[in-house]
């Protein structure tokens, strides 16, 4: 712990003191576990973060779940940090109605945050009862993972998993999706910003790494996004092993292949615009080829062109394909694939009529041979790179 409570019943944070200063509290002052009321004791070292234990003996839930240093530095780092931008922020606050203590608990311009730092691999539920006990109360959650859970692969792709997703955030439907890594040994905080989900274990973003100390608190809500270059580049890449790899299918994937092998056709017949990345693929349940191909093959082929067609009925037919209520740090999105249809729209398959109305253009190109359908992914994507419209 990093503060307790002397016989006043006040709350003492040892990261307020001077080493002198706690060596004087430890001989002349108690302290209580705020949680049990139980005595604890001063621990301060030169190796050690300055920080309240309570005994061997002690059943206190505190005391149990325990932390590690690293925990401990980065709390001490970045509550230090608030606090040079003079924020109020308290440590380790109890929130008794929802049985919850953040790591740190501060108002911002008339908002509430709290701020976790999460070091270790924890099961997906405690997470989404932690964030829904916040946001149930208005309080804004940021998380921030240690450094070590950062797989990067390149400069542009990180490796992600079902419990890495959970910590992605979007304060507001104008904003990227963000991810913080943060190591408080080095003081470094790594954002990830704007994610493009290739599948669920891997994501094409932009990365960014600067010292926490250069940052001002509104400046952790970053704006960048990825550029449409890089994008369409490294998703060239992914469409060209999409097109050509070998490997044994199972469960969902099998399923899709199946499905598609009962439509007459194959992965080497598949328009170019079937496997485009879109900001929002984390709100689908399956890859960004197979929810498109559905959407292409059984939706959009049979319609005529000049017909229309609305939101509601996509959204009615993707509805198998969609998480509900799945991500509480995402904002609500009722209808997520709208930024594919804008990818349509570009290349002029389909047209916007109004805000919830879109109408086919022309008919959508399949292939006859594996040479050309790569052949029109490369044009197509390099028209995506250099074409914005």
């Amino acid at each position: 712990m990093l503060q307790a409570k002397n016989r006043k019943g006040e709350l003492v944070t040892l990261l307020s003191f001077t080493t002198a200063e706690i060596e004087q509290l430890r001989q002349r002052e108690r302290f209580f576990c705020p949680e049990c009321n139980g005595l604890v004791i001063v621990r301060a070292g030169p190796r050690v973060i300055p920080h309240f234990a309570h005994y061997r003996t002690s059943n206190c839930a505190l005391s149990l779940k325990g932390e590690s240093a690293y925990h401990q530095k980065a709390k001490q780092i970045l509550y230090q940090w608030l606090k040079e931008q003079q924020i109020d922020v308290k440590l380790e606050k109890f929130l008794p109605d929802i049985n919850q203590r953040p790591d740190l608990f501060f108002s911002y311009q008339k908002k509430t945050f709290v701020i976790e730092f999460q070091s270790s691999l924890t099961d997906q539920m405690t997470i989404l009862k932690r964030n829904e006990g916040y946001l149930k109360k208005q309080m804004i959650p940021i998380w921030l993972l240690g450094k070590p859970l950062l797989k990067r692969t390149s400069n542009d792709t990180i490796q992600v998993n079902d419990w890495t997703l959970q910590f992605v955030q979007q304060f507001s439907p104008k904003l990227p999706t963000t991810l913080y890594y943060f190591s408080p040994n080095e003081r470094m905080l790594t954002t990830v910003t704007d994610l493009h989900l290739v599948n669920r274990r891997k994501a094409i973003a932009t990365m960014t790494e600067q010292n926490l100390f250069h940052l001002s608190f509104p400046k952790l809500f970053s704006s960048k996004k990825i550029a449409r270059k890089i994008l369409f580049t490294r998703w060239q890449d992914e469409k060209r092993k999409f097109r050509l790899a070998a490997y044994h299918v199972y469960g969902k994937e099998l399923k899709w292949r199946k499905w598609l092998y009962h439509k007459g056709l194959y992965i080497d017949n598949l328009p170019s615009v079937i496997h485009l990345p879109i900001p929002t693929q984390h709100y689908f349940k399956v890859p960004p080829w197979n929810w498109q191909s559905r959407f292409i093959i059984e939706f959009l082929q049979p319609l005529s062109v000049g017909r229309s067609f609305s939101l509601k009925e996509i959204q009615h037919f993707l509805r198998p394909y969609l998480y509900r209520n799945e991500f509480p740090l995402l904002p609500h999105d009722d209808f997520p694939f709208i930024p594919y249809l804008h990818l349509l729209s570009e290349v002029n398959y389909i047209k916007r009529v109004d805000d919830n109305t879109y109408m086919k253009s022309r008919e959508i190109k399949f292939y006859d041979h594996i040479e050309k359908a790569i052949d029109g992914d490369d044009a197509l994507l390099r028209y995506f790179m250099y074409n914005r419209t």
